[in-house]
């Protein structure tokens, strides 16, 4: 079971949890629990907030993860709670990155894109209901770029 901490920041507070490493997304105890807050707590606390996406933000060199409803098209943040994982091996992964390598961008994308698939696979296991009746997508980015890596619907 994820241990969440609840941390009130100069945003909206954001219950905090660290993974093992970041492929641990697709377990079946890392889903149930991140829906279950997502369901029972991040939703409710934003139910007067007009989102219609599940935002996902990227921050490889620290290895964080983000998870909050946003508007999709809207680069400002709106939410009144969101999720702040993070998992070591990622930022680990990000520091084994060599800049000076020619294939640099190419394993930045790639591994970019297998933590968004991640992502986007564990939402596909466990549906969020809430997100469905507001016909919500997902939306990963890659920490503050504006194009995001993935889009989908929840």
């Amino acid at each position: 079971m994820i241990k969440w901490v609840e941390k009130k920041t100069l945003g909206a507070p954001m219950f905090y949890a660290e993974l093992p490493e970041w492929k641990s997304l697709g377990s079946d105890v890392v889903a149930a629990s991140l829906v279950t807050l997502l369901q029972d707590i991040v939703f409710p606390r934003n139910s007067l907030v007009e989102w219609n996406a599940l935002a996902v933000e990227l921050w490889l060199d620290t290895g964080s993860i983000y998870i909050f409803p946003a508007q999709q098209g809207n680069r400002y943040r709106i939410e009144k709670c969101g999720i702040h994982l993070v998992c070591e091996d990622l930022s680990e992964e990000w520091d084994g990155l060599d800049d000076a390598d020619p294939e640099f961008d190419v394993k930045l994308k790639r591994l970019h894109g297998q933590v968004a698939q991640g992502v986007a696979g564990l939402f596909k296991k466990r549906p969020l209901s809430e997100a469905r009746k507001r016909g919500a997508s997902l939306v990963v980015f890659e920490a503050e770029e504006a194009d995001p890596l993935l889009t989908s619907k929840l």
